[in-house]
């Protein structure tokens, strides 16, 4: 095959330098695919990785493009047959693995999707990602049991890609969009794509207590910090907060209150993972990847925190009997000036092999607050601190 053009990132001197090159197949990593690239997008995650104004890749040099649609030109994977129409989006594109701004890329087979009926391979990257991104959240969101009758949906960020799609796609299954921007100019661009409303976020009030006046039945956020503080506090009765971005800030100052009485299920929502990081068998999903949140009130009030956590670590257990507890595997933490406890778990993965579960505990007047970040063993330690960042978030409001 003779050579082709690839933009390429390069770290020289401790600065990224991005630049288009001639490569051959000999230049990309490994795979057993190897792809004619039609279409790529660009998002966020791609400015930062181009520019380094994030450190998105892990080692140099990369071709850039965490996603990619084209046409098989070879593979050795016998699922996969020259001319077929595929795309693969996520699994380390342009952190690990060489992405799509490429004419040729290759790629392991368990990376690659055939072309679903009805979608070339245009369509596929005009999506891209961020509708990649949407559609997840809306899936794991009805998965919970939300429904257009329960009344609106507010979406934050609403003028980036993520945002965008997402109040078309809700839009079109029947929802009222609540449109939530910074951007006044953009109010009649986000009522064409769907928006019933649009809420300038400078007029919002954020409040301070727990719980403020419902205003929503779910909420998909871009954002984070503050905004996502202010919808656990005003989304509605078992509604659902799809938590995908943290344009404004990656912290969370909330309390249990709206998970306790109002039942709002918080749901972290990553395209880079397989699926939606749940896999079905036998009529249960099972989740792969990601982060629970919740509260346990253990048998005994009187328990202490060890006590409290392997009560519920036998709860768990109940549901899954493959959990185990690691040998060793525990140590007390300070969580918001309070005691914690990290508890390290093993499972079967869905995705094959095993899993590691990091239980975070901490024993509250209510209860016992537990946070569950699951991810493949493998893994794990690639994302552990991703569970350091999120468990350094956590505030409680006595």
């Amino acid at each position: 095959m003779p050579s082709f053009k690839a933009f390429r990132i390069h770290e020289q001197e401790k600065k990224i330098v991005a630049r288009f090159e001639q490569l051959t197949l000999d230049d990309l990593a490994a795979g057993e695919v190897v792809i004619r690239v039609a279409y790529s997008d660009i998002n966020y995650k791609d400015a930062l990785a181009a520019t380094g104004a994030g450190k998105i890749l892990r080692r140099y040099p990369l071709v850039g493009g965490i996603d990619l649609a084209g046409v098989v030109e070879s593979s050795s994977d016998p699922r996969y047959q020259k001319g077929d129409s595929v795309l693969v989006t996520g699994n380390a594109l342009s952190e690990t693995h060489d992405g799509g701004y490429a004419e040729y890329a290759r790629v392991k087979g368990d990376w690659v999707i055939p072309m679903p009926p009805g979608i070339d391979e245009f369509t596929a990257m005009a999506l891209g990602t961020a509708g990649f991104t949407a559609g997840l959240a809306i899936h794991r969101m009805e998965h919970n049991g939300q429904t257009p009758q329960k009344g609106p949906i507010v979406v934050t960020g609403a003028t980036g890609g993520v945002g965008s799609l997402a109040i078309d796609m809700l839009s079109a299954r029947g929802y009222e969009v609540v449109a939530v921007s910074g951007k006044a100019s953009s109010t009649d661009y986000l009522r064409s794509i769907g928006a019933s409303r649009v809420l300038p976020r400078q007029e919002i009030n954020f409040g301070s207590r727990p719980l403020e006046s419902v205003q929503f039945a779910g909420a998909v956020d871009n954002v984070g910090g503050e905004m996502l503080t202010w919808l656990t506090r005003t989304v509605d009765l078992w509604g659902n907060i799809a938590s995908i971005g943290l344009a404004g800030s990656a912290e969370l100052k909330t309390t249990v209150m709206p998970f306790i009485l109002r039942g709002v299920r918080l749901i972290g929502v990553n395209s880079d993972n397989d699926s939606s990081g749940t896999v079905t068998q036998g009529g249960s999903t099972q989740i792969g990847y990601g982060a629970i949140l919740s509260y346990f009130v253990p048998e005994s009030r009187k328990a202490d925190l060890r006590s409290a956590t392997d009560d519920l670590i036998h709860h768990l257990k109940a549901d899954n009997p493959r959990t185990v507890a690691t040998p060793g595997g525990s140590r007390n933490v300070r969580i918001a000036g309070s005691n914690g406890l990290v508890t390290m778990l093993s499972n079967s993965s869905p995705f094959g092999g095993s899993e590691t579960d990091a239980l975070l505990t901490v024993l509250r007047p209510q209860g016992l607050f537990y946070l569950v970040f699951v991810a493949p063993e493998k893994e794990y330690p690639l994302l552990q601190d991703t569970f350091q960042r999120m468990s350094d978030s956590v505030r409680f409001r006595d």
